[in-house]
């Protein structure tokens, strides 16, 4: 996950949340997020998750309910 604050927010402040797939790949899925108060930009994000094999922790393709 990587984060780039623009602003600060406060505590009970109303914010706006959006998330989008900005990828799909082989065993991953990238997704980019914003968070806005109004027409200010507060944060940025990018998340890759990644899909793995609970025993042994190898990478799993992401599930076509995913795709």
């Amino acid at each position: 996950m990587k984060l780039d604050f623009k602003k600060p927010a406060r505590l009970l402040e109303e914010l706006q949340v959006t998330s989008r797939v900005e990828s799909v790949e082989s065993c991953k899925i990238v997704l980019a997020e914003r968070v806005m108060r109004g027409k200010d930009l507060i944060l940025k994000a990018r998340t890759e998750l990644v899909f793995l094999d609970p025993a042994d922790q190898l990478p799993l393709p992401v599930p076509e309910v995913f795709r």
